[in-house]
Parts: structure tokens; sequence; C-alpha cells
């Protein structure tokens, strides 16, 4: 199996999404989502749809929601006792295209290209937010990552767009970039997201500037932060930010498979197509 991304939730719990592959290593249309908690996997369940990215739900340390590229959206209220879960569909939105969710208050927030987010806490859904602009027929556009930054959210994508929602209303910020952005976390005050070619972007408020650490061009997919440290993933590497340099992380793993970072206050992972591991604060363990 090929890992497609994971994400932490509540404490010492986290979950991943992977796609089959044959005898050959090639993917095939078949999909998963394993869980995991306090050092073991728990549970693991076969998808019907091509899942795109889950979050934990607010209501309990298992819960989670997986999202699928056709708007197809799996709840699932405990990892541990009812992983099957509930499916259902993103309602008001075109079956294709979907992006990212992200945990949004008492529900979740998904994403569509054309700049469209949807908001549910696992009834119907509804629009959120106004101000998005109409879909743009001429263009791709739409939301890579959203985080949320107190009681705002925040939405990075295609064209180094950044886009505010406060009370209700969409607002875009200058970008000093025009090339994809693909990750965005809160900390400390201020927004962190990366992107293609090496791209950081740091700053408080709608002010944010490049960070000049003429380290790599590599495309980056994700910045998180962890215990009061920044850590951004490309697929070659994981890098600490301090200030504006970039220092490779040394995970001791053989096997050199990164993609995405999610974490909490109590542990950090890493999850590439060949590989999980796991860091709580002295060293790297491989999970998957």
């Amino acid at each position: 199996m090929q890992l497609i991304t994971g994400v932490v939730g509540a404490g010492r719990n986290l979950a991943v999404l992977g796609q089959q592959v044959d005898e050959d290593d090639n993917p095939v249309d078949l999909w998963t989502a394993g869980f995991w908690s306090d050092g073991n996997w728990i549970s693991e369940i076969d998808l019907d749809f091509n899942p795109v990215a889950l979050c934990p739900l607010a209501d309990a340390e298992d819960a989670w929601a997986i999202l699928g590229s056709g708007g197809e959206v799996l709840w699932v209220p405990s990892a541990k006792s009812d992983p099957n879960g509930r499916k259902a569909r993103v309602d008001g939105g075109d079956p294709v295209g979907f992006t990212t969710i992200c945990s949004y208050g008492s529900g979740v927030a998904a994403a569509q290209l054309g700049q469209k987010v949807f908001w549910s806490n696992g009834s119907s859904w509804k629009p959120l937010g106004s101000g998005l602009p109409p879909a743009d027929n001429g263009r791709t556009i739409g939301f890579e990552a959203m985080a949320v930054a107190g009681d705002e959210l925040v939405g990075v994508g295609w064209g180094g767009e950044i886009w505010w929602m406060r009370d209700e209303t969409w607002a875009q910020v200058d970008s000093p970039v025009n090339t994809i952005l693909t990750g965005v976390s809160a900390f400390d005050g201020e927004i962190l997201a990366c992107g293609r070619l090496g791209i950081i972007l740091k700053g408080r408020g709608d002010s944010l500037e490049v960070v000049d650490h003429q380290q790599t061009e590599e495309d980056f997919w994700s910045i998180v932060s962890h215990k009061g440290k920044v850590f951004v993933s490309s697929m070659r590497a994981i890098y600490e930010l301090t200030d504006e340099m970039l220092r490779p992380v040394d995970d001791d793993s053989e096997i050199g498979s990164y993609y995405r970072l999610s974490a909490n206050d109590q542990i950090l992972i890493s999850v590439g197509a060949r590989c999980a591991m796991i860091f709580e604060g002295v060293s790297w363990k491989q999970i998957f």
C-alpha cells in the first residue's frame, strides 16, 4: 500500500489514507483508511471512493471525517468502536475537484476547486462565508490547504492566493508570490505557508512575506508547528525552520519517503508514500 496523507487528532491519535498497489507496485482503485492510537493500529477500513484528505472531529478524540475527490464524506464517529461510519456527500457542490478538509468550529470545512468552501457538523452542508469570487473558467483556482487561526479561517492555494474568513466574510490579501501554495498553519500569532519551489511565507495578520532561507528550491507540501518549533516537508526531507534558516532534520529513516506533516501538542507525524513516522520529542519512530 502507498500512503496518501495523514493527520493527527487529539492526544496520541492519528489517521492515514492509503491506496492499494498491484504486484508491480502500481496503484489500483482500492483505498484504505487506517487509525492509530497510543502506540497501536486499532482499525482499518476499505473505502469505495478516492480519498484526498481527512481531519479529526471536535466531539471525540477518535472521530474523523474523510473527504473524497468527488465530494464524498465518510463520517467516522469512533475509530475504535464504529470505524465504518456513515457516508454522505457535500450538498451544493459539483461532484468534482474537492481538495482539502479541516476542523472548524463544531464541524468541518471542505474546499473545492473554484474557491468554494462548504461547512457541516454532520447533517446538511452549507456554503461557508460570503465574498469568494465566482468560478473562473479561464483559469484554475482553489484552495489546497486551510487552517484555523483563532476564530478565523485562512485558505491558500493556486496562484499564491491567500484568503481570510472573518465574521463569515472572505477577503483576499496581497500575496508576495504567484506560486501554488500547498500548506498553511498558525503559530504564535503568525501565519506560516509553504508551496512550490521552496516557497515559505511568514507573517502576522494580513501581511505575509517570503522567508529568504536560500536553502533549497524543492517543492514544499506542508508546514506545521510542534512544541515551539516549525517544521516543513518536501518529498525528500523534513526541515526545521529557525528565523530564516532551514536545517535538515535527522530522522534516522532508511526509507526517505516524505510528503505530509501534521502535529498537535503531543506528537508530530510525517507521512510519505512508503513510510509514516512519529516524533514525540526525542527521536523518530517508524509506524508504517
